[in-house]
This record gives structure tokens, C-alpha cells and sequence, in this order.
């Protein structure tokens, strides 16, 4: 076998581009060293580990775009001062100022295999400890929905020492435990408290009614009651769902928060936790990298060479590992994307990296991470290589996919890959990566088509030539490999008023979605986050790509402030703003947590099915004119009001309907720059939307059932 080169000069090339750039990144050189702590709990917020530190400024976080909002401008109107004692009260979830709607109590209004969520708030002018919410069975005469069933969670803001540009605002963090304490901030004691309800996919249709018991300090604070209403629809199954949700799991940044050792128990263990929250939104795709320091921020592969004599030979335990709790976790995966190429090794010209006199820090900055990516190119494929008498890892350097000595590395890897998916039932799922902006040259496109045995890519960029041919996305690369998913930042087109055409995303034979850069999805109101795939759906796009599930901001500064993500420690990888900042989950005491966000989108996704379930009949010919009397035209009218209605929850007005489908320049400087998005959030919160997606329901049960299959 060829030898192997060591890193370490490529290393010292990629942190001094970076120290060229105001010492945007931590010290590479050492971002191999293995985490020592194995306790699991979070890391403290001082940490300098060089592994898990950066120097990046969170000024130079990738610009979210138009229609970005800091979260400096939610400014919620001053609470009155608080009574004595600790009291609850009714709030919306989609409010994330927990503004006082009257006497605690909670409505749901839902259908059967759902998830629904509803939350009061505990307020107090004084600190508070104790805190404690027990819910009861939900009871319809003899039938029950178990207290097994609904989860309650307790809302709090995230860290202090995240970056401001990044935070989500208000109470996002959904912890499954109550802090030990509810401290006074501005003036007042809050927390929201959050009620989930499952309902069972067998669940008697109607009217429930339950308590939620809630005690602080002692003693009892209130007996909420609690009212669901179930309607006659059944939601599909997570996995049979046909809107597009890609939420990404990071192992690395589970590794860099609890300090664990990669591939660890504990750490596997994390994993299936982050694998099981991310599923109950639907996503189906998994990322296996095969070399090191991609854009996932991956410091290690997840096929291992592992020395024998003087030979390497693939080890495939962590992968299979991996691929274990996906399916145990997650679901079956629909897509598994085997990352082989990186933007690095298709090398930028001298134009990208020459810093002339006059460039500004960001025009340094992007020149620095160029220049990373040219060193990086000359020295092979990046792989994990493990010791198995020491246990210890480094990276080293295979040759290049197109020399002789690198095909017959890789031939019999692709070859144990695909056998090794067919018996997992997978193989129909491969895929390979990834694409981004810069893509394969034609001869890594030849050679990886020849090894990977023709596999789709997966890319990700701001526009892309296919989206729109009738071929999609066959023989797109370079005339001679096709693309099998696509995520695109621009070139989306979404309608606001269905009234003036219709659009059916969800129907297109490519599977294209939209990628909110930046931090968009961080910061944006949640009536914003519940609608966002309808939004994609109803528009030219399946659904949602690149959404960070675990992907919070855990690389510290040196100052110890949550400063970048893992992708940050490799400049050589960085995708100018399509790198993914922003996360569904939230790092809790003991493991990643669900957030606020993420139950708005969730529900904002179980409505995207329901709508699809009434759009398949009324687009069929043969099906809609099974539908008796005026019940095509209702459902139509009700689906075209529902659409305008998720445009003014982000501040439309009845001017903003005089137009239909609109392309992404449009939307992005002509419409939203004009919408008053706070305000639409709080017509959304005070519009009847539960009695709304009730009605969705009902329909789209009356529907399905008169319009057959």
C-alpha cells in the first residue's frame, strides 16, 4: 500500500491562512487531541480547549440575508409589576414574549398519531425554587389518553454567552427537568411551562379533558385544566410523511459540548437521543463521511484505516455503529449520503487567495479560508487512521481518487459499501457528496461515478442549472453524473396568493429544497418556523434541506462565549453562507433537548401532510369528482385562505395578494423587507389558528374519504 503522509503540514498552511485573517479559527494543530472528560454533563462556558475553541468573531457569522431579524428586535411591551406569590397563566405557544392571555388553562385542538402542544406560564416578582408540573390522564367518558403520553417541559433562555446574532429569542429551550431555580430577570420570576400530547394512532375521536397539577416553593400554584380535541384524521406515520424535512446530526458537536470521546458510549448514546427528536420531524437522511474536515465539521471519518503490518484496511465499526442508531433512532433513512468530496479539491485559482492592498477583514477572511483550501488540496483524500494497540487516531493522506494507487484503495470500499447497505435494506438510499458552489472536476466526477457505482450527488448551493429541466437533475455534473437531492439557498419561487395559480411543490419529480442561510431559522417568530414548509410546499420546492438539528453553536472564543460551530475549526471547508448555523435542538444538562422551534415546525409539517392529503384528490380528476355537492370548492377555498393566512402571520397585508407565484428576488427585496413580522405573530396568536388546523383536519379526513384512493 502507498504510504500514508501525516498531516501535520497541512495543518500549519490551514491556521496560518486563518492567523492571516484576524485569527479567525482555533489552532488547528491541535484540534486532533481526544476529548478527556467522559462525565457527559455540559462543558463550562471558560473552557479553552483548543479542540473546542475558536477565535472566530460571531460579527463574521454568515450573513442571514433579507428578512433577517436580531433578536434585539423583539421588544416586548413592559410586564406589569407581578403580584405577591406565584401565580400561572394562559399564554400561546407561538408567543415568545408570554404575554398574560387570562386564567391558566390550556386548549388543544389536534388529530390521531399527532403530536400537540399547549403552555401556561409560572410568574413570580420573586426568585423561586421547587418547581414541579404533573399532568393527568386525558379521559372522553371510558377512553383515556394516558399521562404516559404527554410530556411536560420548562422553558428557558439560552445561554447568556451565546452571540447575540445567533440566539433564538424569548424562552426556547425546552428542558424535560425544572431548573433548580427560577431567577428574576427584568423585574419578574417566568417560565413557561409546555405540555405535549401524543396521541395514539388508535385514539377515540372528541373531547378530552385532564389537569395539569403545577407546585412551587412548597405548596400548590394552580390545577390547569387541560382540553384536547381530537379529530377524525388519522396523521401518516413520520415515515410515510411526503413533505421533505432534512434535519442534520452533528456527532461532532455532541462531542465538543459534553466533552465526550468521539464514538464513545455516552456519546453514542447522545446520538440516538438527537436521532430520535430529529425523526419525529420526518427527516430521513443520514451523512456518513468518509474523509476528514468536511463541511459537516467532522474531525474524523467514520470508515477508520486501521494499520496491519505495514498495510491500512478499512474498518467499518463506527459506521456501522452509527448506522445502527439511525435506524433504531431515526427511522429508515431514505437518503445516506457517503461524503467523498469537499470543496477543497477542486482548489481555488490565486485570484480567490491573493490578499491585495486595500482588501477589508471580510474580503481577508474569505481569501484566508481559500487559501486553506488550496493547501489542503495538494495532499490527497483526508482519513481517520486508528492504532488498535493504543486506541489513538490521526488524520493522514490517501492518493487522490484519480491515481491508480487510490483507486485500488477505494474499489473494494465502495464494493463492502453497497453490499453492506443492501443488507440493511439501504442501497436504494445511497447517495454521495457532496456539491456545493464549487463542484467535482470532470475527472473526480469520472472516477467517483466509477468507484461509488453511479450514485446520485447530493448538492447544496445557491442556484443550480437543473432545477427546472425536465430531465431534473440527470447527468447535471459535469454531462456525466446525476443529482439525486438538491438544496438551493436562492432560485426559490413560493406563491402568495394561490388564488392567481397554484403551485404544488410537493408534487415535483426532483427532489429540490429550500436552505434558509445564516440564522434565519434561529431568529425568525414561530408562526414563521410552523409555516415554513407549507410555505416550500405550496411554492416550487419539496420542503426543507440543511436544517441544523444538533447544530448549535458549541466552539467557544477566548473569551468563552458560544462563538462558531464545529464546521468553524476547518477554514478549508467552509462554504461561505451555506454552512449550517442554525439548530433545532438545544444542548440540555444531560443531552441535546427539543426546542420551541422545533415543536413549532413539527406541527407546521403534520399540517403540510393534511394539506397534501386534500390537495392529492382535488389535483386528481378522477378523485375530485368523487366529491359530492360543494365540497371541492370549500376544501379549495379553505386551503387558498389558509395559504394567505401563513403570509400574514409574518405581516402581509390584503396589498401584498395582488401578486401570485414570485421568484426569490422578488420575495427577498420587494415583499418581506416591507412586512412587520412581530406584528403578524401577534395576529397570528390572537386569529383562531387551533380551531383553524381543526378544521384542516376534519377536511382532510371528509376528503380522503370521499375521494377514495
Amino acid at each position: 500500500m502507498p504510504k500514508l503522509f501525516p498531516t501535520i503540514d497541512v495543518l500549519r498552511v490551514a491556521a496560518l491562512a486563518v492567523a492571516l485573517s484576524l485569527a479567525v479559527a482555533a489552532d488547528l494543530s491541535a484540534q486532533g487531541a481526544a476529548a478527556k472528560a467522559t462525565d457527559g454533563k455540559a462543558r463550562p462556558a471558560t473552557d479553552a480547549n483548543p479542540r473546542t475553541s475558536t477565535t472566530r468573531p460571531a460579527a463574521r457569522q454568515a450573513a442571514p440575508g433579507p428578512g433577517y431579524r436580531h433578536p434585539d428586535d423583539f421588544q416586548p411591551p413592559p410586564p406589569a409589576p407581578e403580584p405577591p406569590g406565584i401565580r400561572a397563566y394562559a399564554s400561546d405557544i407561538h408567543d415568545q414574549f408570554d404575554l398574560d392571555l387570562g386564567p391558566a388553562a390550556i386548549a388543544l385542538i389536534g388529530a390521531r398519531n399527532g403530536h400537540f402542544n399547549g403552555k401556561v406560564v409560572v410568574a413570580s416578582g420573586e426568585a423561586f425554587k421547587g418547581l414541579k408540573a404533573t399532568m393527568s390522564d386525558l379521559k372522553q367518558g371510558a377512553a383515556a389518553i394516558p399521562a404516559s403520553r404527554t410530556q411536560v417541559r420548562y422553558a428557558i433562555s439560552w445561554d447568556a454567552n451565546m452571540a447575540d446574532r445567533g440566539r433564538p429569542p424569548g424562552r426556547d429551550v425546552l428542558l424535560e427537568a425544572a431548573p433548580a431555580e427560577v431567577a428574576v430577570v427584568k423585574g419578574r420570576a417566568a417560565i413557561p411551562v409546555w405540555i405535549t400530547v401524543s396521541v395514539p394512532k388508535d385514539a377515540k375521536v372528541g373531547d378530552y379533558s385532564g389537569r395539569l397539577a403545577i407546585e412551587a416553593a412548597g405548596r400548590k400554584v394552580a390545577d390547569v385544566p387541560v382540553k384536547l380535541v381530537v379529530r377524525d384524521w388519522t396523521i401518516p406515520d413520520t415515515q410515510d410523511w411526503r413533505t421533505w424535512i432534512e434535519m442534520v446530526q452533528s456527532p461532532d458537536t455532541l462531542s465538543v459540548e459534553y466533552a465526550l470521546p468521539l464514538w464513545s458510549d455516552r456519546h453514542f448514546e447522545m446520538i440516538g437521543k438527537s436521532f430520535r427528536l430529529i425523526g419525529q420531524t420526518g427527516s430521513r437522511i443520514v451523512y456518513v463521511p468518509l474523509i476528514c474536515r468536511t463541511n459537516l465539521g467532522n474531525e474524523e471519518t467514520m470508515v477508520r484505516w486501521v494499520k496491519k503490518g505495514d498495510k491500512y484496511e478499512p474498518d467499518y465499526a463506527v459506521m456501522d455503529k452509527y448506522l445502527d442508531a439511525a435506524q433504531k433512532n431515526l427511522g429508515q433513512p431514505k437518503v445516506v449520503c457517503f461524503w467523498a468530496w469537499e470543496a477543497w479539491m477542486n482548489p481555488p485559482s490565486e485570484k480567490f487567495t491573493t490578499i491585495k492592498e486595500g482588501d477589508g477583514d471580510f474580503q481577508k477572511e474569505e481569501k484566508a479560508k481559500m487559501a486553506a483550501r488550496a493547501a489542503l488540496a495538494t495532499k490527497g483524500v483526508p482519513v481517520t487512521a486508528l492504532d488498535p494497540a493504543t486506541g489513538k487516531t490521526e488524520t493522514v493522506f490517501l492518493p487522490k481518487y484519480a491515481d491508480p494507487a487510490g483507486k485500488a484503495l477505494w474499489a473494494p470500499v465502495w464494493k463492502t459499501l453497497h453490499e453492506k447497505m443492501k443488507q440493511r435494506g439501504l442501497e436504494p438510499a445511497m447517495m454521495l457528496g457532496c456539491m456545493t458552489d464549487w463542484i467535482p472536476t470532470k475527472e473526480d466526477t469520472v472516477v467517483l461515478k466509477e468507484l461509488a457505482g453511479g450514485l446520485p450527488w447530493v448538492s447544496c448551493s445557491h442556484h443550480c442549472s437543473w432545477r427546472d429541466r425536465p430531465e431534473g437533475g440527470k447527468n447535471a455534473v459535469n454531462g456525466l453524473a446525476s443529482v439525486g437531492l438538491t438544496t438551493l439557498a436562492l432560485s426559490f419561487q413560493l406563491t402568495i396568493n394561490p388564488e392567481l395559480g397554484r403551485t404544488y411543490g410537493w408534487q415535483k419529480p426532483l427532489l429540490h429544497a429550500q436552505f434558509w442561510r445564516g440564522e434565519y431559522l434561529n431568529v425568525h417568530s414561530l408562526s414563521t418556523l410552523r409555516h415554513e414548509a407549507e410555505c416550500q410546499i405550496t411554492g416550487s420546492q419539496r420542503g426543507l434541506g440543511r436544517l441544523g438539528g444538533d447544530f448549535w453553536f458549541c466552539v467557544k472564543d477566548k473569551r468563552g462565549r458560544r462563538a462558531g460551530i464545529v464546521t468553524d475549526r476547518y477554514p478549508e471547508s467552509y462554504w461561505h453562507n451555506l454552512n449550517i448555523v442554525n439548530c433545532f435542538l438545544a444542548p440540555g444538562p444531560d443531552g441535546p433537548v427539543a426546542t420551541a422551534r422545533f415543536e413549532a415546525l413539527r406541527e407546521g409539517v403534520q399540517e403540510c401532510e393534511a394539506r397534501i392529503a386534500i390537495e392529492s384528490v382535488l389535483t386528481d380528476a378522477a378523485r375530485r369528482a368523487r366529491l359530492a355537492g360543494e365540497l371541492a370548492e370549500l376544501a379549495q377555498g379553505f386551503l387558498d385562505e389558509q395559504q394567505r393566512n401563513l403570509w400574514r402571520a409574518r405581516g402581509a397585508t390584503e396589498e401584498d395578494f395582488k401578486v401570485g407565484l414570485v421568484n426569490y428576488r422578488t420575495y427577498d427585496y420587494d415583499i418581506v423587507t416591507k412586512w412587520k413580522e412581530n406584528a403578524g405573530n401577534q395576529w397570528f396568536v390572537k386569529s383562531g389558528w387551533a380551531d383553524r388546523v381543526g378544521k384542516l383536519y376534519a377536511l382532510a379526513n371528509e376528503v380522503s374519504q370521499k375521494g377514495g384512493h
